[in-house]
Parts: structure tokens; C-alpha cells; sequence
């Protein structure tokens, strides 16, 4: 699909709160070329300096694919992806690309699909400026089975993976993979004792240095009876290593606790920054999201958040919250269907000294997204002033945008 500059502009001026001014555009109208054949194009997406990464995993009747795009030294996008990931069991309904993250010269794709729903986790690697299109690593786990859906999460920081597997052993798990030389071994099996089979544990996922979080949005962290409201699990690599099987050093818990929230449905981390969705709280599927910083002792269950990022205009069915992406000083929020039954927003709160204000840097984008984009805000990454935003439906659409 074609970009059209207002939204680049709509973007732009959120991220440098000048609504209405007109900020030089990014190469390419800030869209990247969707490729020939590619179905369901942003569905999820990843971003690590110069290089960005996007899933289809409806692509050749859902074997999958993701697409690697690395910035030219002019600051230009390419017009075509700079490497193709295809499903390397080429099998229909792999959904290779369901889930995507890079980091330096390392990325890694899920594929939840494969083997009757067990999934696949597949590692690749740039070597000077070229991305091999074959796996370096294919990452393996204890007992897969059936259903696992290992894969359907995937997160990356320098040497270490994570993997969720929302299903796996009918109460989820993520698994933590570190490099070691060429290898990538298996580290640290993460689960949670209280974990049952509504939990959904390892969906999502995020990595930033030594703190992994882990997402179970069925939980019920809040008293909430059978009716889940969410929590997120915080692991801190001890300073001895990881072990063969990890235990949360702290459990961030829904402060509304209120029934069905799903509390964690998204989730990112930036250094000692998580950002929380939260998106079926009030009204229904309208957020809000939760910034948590750490405190100087260390990150506790009773850690409560820092500040709250509200849906600047709340109406059922926005999904506010349903992505979010975070560095230290700007936080991202998708609302894929905000407002009802039109192609998306994404808002931009940035953070002021020490403080996160609770409205976004502009109200609301008042540009319209282009014609025929749907779910845009569905998928979201940020790298220092660099953000890229999915719109996957149908053949979908990729914008990548900066602060200028």
C-alpha cells in the first residue's frame, strides 16, 4: 500500500508535540515497501538501531515470513527488504513471523505454528552488513508437546533470548537462551509456581540487559477469584548466572484489580522502565497503561506504578494498551481500534525530568491514516528517537518514524 505523508507527519508531530507543523518527512514517506506476496505485513515488528524487523506470518497460506530492513548511512530506508526470513520447515500454518525481535547483529522469529502448535524459535545473524536468510541457531526446550505454542513470544537483548510458550505444560513457560560463542544453550526454564491453565504464562515476553519480564495476563494477582485481572513476573539474572529453573524476584500486579483486566497483555521494558498495557480495564478495552520504575532497592511484589497513562479519549473497544514500547524518556501506546471502527492510533507520552505526564505529547493524531490501513498501532517498536508501528491487516503496512 502506498504511504501517505500525513501520517509520517502525524507521527512526527506526536513525537515532538508540534501538532500541526509540517517536520521534515523520512525517506520513503516513512512506509517500508510492503514485499510481493507478504500477508499480514506489521503484525508484529521490532526495531535495533539501524535495523528493523517485521513479521507476516500469513504469508504463503500462513507458513510465514519477516523481512529485515537496515538504514542506509544517508538516514534513508531501502525500498525493499535488505534480507527475506522464510519458514524453514515450509509448512502451511507454521506462522513463521508471528513473533519477531532484533538486537545488534541478532534477531530471532517465532513460528508457534509448527509441529501440530508446538512451535519453533530460529536465531539469525549479520555478518558485516549482509543478514544470513538461514537460521544460525534453532532453539530447542524440554519436552515439547502438542499445544505448547512455543514461540508465540520472543524477545532479544545482546546475547539473550527469551521464548514464551503460552500453553506450554497446560500453564505457560519462557524459556532463556544465552549465546555462548556460536551456541545459543538453554539457561533458565521461567516459570511460576502459582501458575494455572487460564494464565496464558510467557505471553508476552521482554528482555532489557539482565531483567526478563514475563507476562501472565490470566492471572489473579488482585483477588479476582476465577475471573483473571493479570501480573507480570520480573526476573533479575543473579549475579551467580541464571539457573536451570528461575524464580520471579518480584510480581508487578493489576493496581485496578479488577475482574477480566488482563493486566499485561503488552508489556516492554527499557532498562530499569516497564510499561504495562492494561487494555480491557475501563471502559471495556480502553487501557489504561502503567509505567513502573525501579525502585533504588531493587524491583519488589509491592513495587505500585510510577504513573499512569490514561486513553486521552476512553471508548469501548479502543484497545488502549494492547501495545506498547518504551525507552527512557518516551512511551508508546497503540490503540489498534480507536476511535470505533477506524484504522488506529498510536499515542507518544514523554516523559518530563523525572515525571511521565499523564496526557500524551499531542491529544490525539488528527491525521488520517491512510486509506485502507487497518489495525495500525497493533505492533509497535522504539529504538532511541526511532519508532516503527504496524498495520497488518490484510496485506498490511509497516511506518517507521523519528523524532525530529
Amino acid at each position: 500500500m502506498a504511504a501517505v505523508a500525513g501520517v509520517v507527519v502525524a507521527f512526527t508531530a506526536l513525537l515532538e508535540g508540534t501538532a500541526g507543523a509540517t517536520p521534515p518527512l523520512l525517506a520513503n514517506g516513512g512506509a517500508l515497501v510492503v514485499p510481493g506476496g507478504a500477508v499480514n505485513f506489521g503484525h508484529t515488528v521490532g526495531i535495533s538501531g539501524a535495523t528493523a524487523i517485521v513479521g507476516a506470518p500469513g504469508t504463503s497460506s500462513n507458513q510465514g515470513a519477516a523481512y529485515l530492513y537496515v538504514r542506509g548511512k544517508t538516514g534513508a530506508w531501502p525500498v525493499a527488504p535488505s534480507a527475506t526470513l522464510v519458514d524453514p520447515a515450509s509448512t502451511n500454518g507454521d506462522d513463521f513471523g508471528v513473533a519477531v525481535a532484533v538486537s545488534g547483529r541478532y534477531a530471532i522469529v517465532g513460528a508457534d505454528g509448527t509441529n501440530a502448535l508446538t512451535g519453533s524459535a530460529y536465531i539469525y545473524k549479520r555478518t558485516g552488513s549482509v543478514w544470513a536468510t538461514t537460521p544460525v541457531a534453532t532453539l530447542s526446550y524440554p519436552s515439547p508437546a502438542a499445544n505448547d505454542q512455543f514461540g508465540i513470544s520472543v524477545a532479544l537483548s545482546g546475547a539473550t533470548a527469551i521464548v514464551g510458550a503460552g500453553m506450554y505444560a497446560s500453564n505457560g513457560a519462557a524459556f532463556l537462551y544465552q549465546r555462548v560463542g556460536t551456541t545459543w544453550p538453554l539457561k533458565a526454564t521461567l516459570t511460576d509456581s502459582a501458575a494455572d491453565p487460564h494464565w496464558g504464562f510467557g505471553e508476552p515476553v521482554a528482555i532489557s540487559g539482565n531483567t526478563a519480564i514475563v507476562s501472565a495476563s490470566g492471572a489473579d494477582s488482585g483477588g479476582c477469584g476465577t475471573a483473571p485481572c493479570g501480573a507480570v513476573d520480573v526476573f533479575v539474572k543473579p549475579i551467580s548466572g541464571w539457573t536451570a529453573t528461575g524464580s520471579p524476584t518480584a510480581r508487578l500486579s493489576d493496581p485496578a484489580g479488577l475482574q477480566n483486566d488482563y493486566f499485561g497483555n503488552a508489556i516492554a521494558i527499557f532498562r530499569t522502565n516497564v510499561l504495562v498495557g492494561d487494555f480491557n480495564a475501563y471502559p471495556p478495552d480502553a487501557g489504561p497503561a502503567y509505567v513502573f520504575v525501579r525502585p533504588g532497592s531493587g524491583w519488589l511484589s509491592t513495587s505500585t506504578p510510577t504513573a499512569t497513562l490514561p486513553d486521552p479519549a476512553p471508548a469501548t473497544d479502543d484497545s488502549f494498551g494492547l501495545a506498547v514500547a518504551i525507552t527512557g524518556s518516551t512511551a508508546l501506546v497503540g490503540a489498534y481500534t480507536a476511535p470505533l471502527g477506524s484504522a488506529g492510533d498510536v499515542y507518544v507520552f514523554r516523559k518530563v525530568g523525572a515525571t511521565w505526564p499523564p496526557v500524551p505529547t499531542a491529544a490525539k493524531n488528527p491525521w488520517p491514516v491512510p486509506a485502507g490501513t487497518a489495525f495500525f498501532g497493533i505492533a509497535l517498536g522504539i529504538s532511541g528517537t526511532t519508532a516503527i508501528v504496524g498495520a497488518p491487516a490484510g496485506t498490511g503496512d509497516s511506518y517507521i518514524f523519528r523524532s525530529v
